[in-house]
């Protein structure tokens, strides 16, 4: 295991998460380096196949690469890459982004962000591949368990609540001494909802900081795999809702009607895979 010195109280990694798809993560870590030394900039490599990690070693020979045996899933990649910057590293700040993104915009060291005492989370502008804006935040319906995306700061509904969505962040190292760790269990989809949720009954407050620009350049490794957007994503909707919502019924309901809609589909397209996810999904009784 590597050992460094403590670093300056301001000093801010840069974190990649990447799951195989060399051709991406070059683009992410080119951009990274606009903004960032390369003494700095992490690159995890989450059970990627050892010829691309090897192709982007011989890319990027000056950067640090992290190497997971096994892929751990979004929750378990960025879990490990907290706990190494944040304190095997003693970084104060890390920057996190997932390797399917561009870093666009960075704010200055010498920013408010970086220079308060407030433990800090905080997203910021996600822009659309042709550059348009994607959004800023998430909002999470407790009620009906279902997700948008925002492009600016409306009034939230009854049952909605704000999150960070998960494609790239900031984090300071005493908001992460607070929140402690990541849902590993849910793998990928809705780990960013968790995590937002428990932030905000931790007491810490989800800032947005609109001079963090990323752009979300798309090519994601999970495309068309129905087990990460069907089971995954389904299970951890139903899982997260029930964690927190207040009103469990409304939602059973709600997620029932989903899922009878989803069977009735595969069944009429014979996809018997997709139609086992749904029984494992709805025996599936994990809440807490």
């Amino acid at each position: 295991m590597e050992t460094s010195p403590v670093r300056a109280s301001n000093s801010i990694s840069c974190l990649i998460l990447s799951f195989n798809k060399p051709e991406i993560t070059r683009r992410c870590v080119v951009s990274c380096l606009k903004f960032f030394p390369e003494s700095d900039i992490y690159l995890i490599h989450n059970g990627s196949l050892p010829q691309h990690q090897q192709q982007l070693h011989r890319d990027f020979p000056n950067i640090h690469h992290l190497s997971m045996a096994a892929n751990q899933g979004y929750s378990g990649g960025v879990q490990f890459g907290l706990n190494w910057t944040l304190k095997e590293r003693q970084y104060s700040f890390v920057f996190l982004v997932t390797n399917d993104c561009e870093l666009e915009q960075f704010p200055p060291t010498d920013a408010t962000l970086f220079q308060g005492q407030q433990p800090v989370f905080s997203g910021g502008q996600l822009l659309r591949r042709d550059g348009l804006l994607e959004c800023k935040f998430g909002a999470v319906n407790l009620r009906s368990g279902r997700l948008r995306h925002l492009k600016n700061s409306p009034a939230l509904s009854k049952n909605e609540e704000h999150y960070i969505p998960g494609h790239f962040f900031l984090m300071s190292q005493s908001a992460w001494n607070i929140l402690q760790k990541y849902e590993t269990s849910l793998h990928t989809y809705w780990e960013d909802v968790e995590i937002s949720l428990r932030a905000k009954r931790l007491g810490l407050n989800l800032t947005l900081c609109d001079e963090l620009i990323v752009r979300h350049a798309g090519g994601k490794t999970t495309r068309g795999d129905s087990y990460y957007s069907l089971f995954l994503y389904q299970r951890n909707r139903k899982r997260i809702t029930l964690r927190y919502s207040s009103s469990k019924l409304p939602f059973r309901i709600i997620f029932f009607r989903d899922l009878s809609r989803l069977f009735f589909k595969y069944l009429w397209l014979r996809q018997w895979t997709q139609i086992q996810y749904i029984f494992q999904i709805l025996k599936d009784a994990q809440i807490n």
